[in-house]
């Protein structure tokens, strides 16, 4: 269950969230998690930078390149901005379990920064237009190693 603090509500970025990790751990909908992020988006991947919808799906399909299955847990949210704020910045925590083409399974921390568009309060079209992700590939590398 993910944490979020005291006194925060904004169902829609929660139902953002959960939507967008479910996605990720999705293999073959890269045309659904660009969908995600704005036209002009950042999206920072470790050491791998990605600019617009194009360079975002590129990137998107090279993270399936060592795993047939991944699980993200969104462990905590800690927003920057109020909820009812057009943009809202957000730190993340959470886990990732990977499992990888050589049948090993590996599980490793990561950390973000998520920045989203939350669009008219009528539509539930949120859009990420800056997202940073600090992970450590190590653990992955070694076990694709050994």
């Amino acid at each position: 269950m993910t944490k979020y603090p005291e006194g925060f509500s904004d169902p829609k970025i929660e139902a953002f969230l959960t939507g967008f990790y479910k996605l990720s751990d999705t293999v073959g909908e890269d045309a659904a998690y660009v969908a995600k992020y704005s036209a002009d988006a950042k999206l920072i991947m470790g050491l791998k930078v990605a600019e617009g919808s194009e360079q975002i799906a590129e990137l998107r399909k090279g993270m399936w390149g060592a795993v047939v299955g991944r699980h993200h847990v969104l462990l905590q949210v800690f927003p920057f901005q109020p909820a009812k704020s057009r943009t809202g910045e957000f730190a993340l925590v959470g886990t990732v379990d990977y499992t990888l083409h050589n049948g090993k399974k590996v599980l490793v921390e990561w950390g973000a920064k998520m920045v989203v568009d939350r669009g008219s309060a009528e539509s539930d079209d949120v859009k990420i237009t800056f997202y940073q992700v600090y992970v450590d590939s190590t653990p992955v590398a070694k076990a694709l190693s050994s």
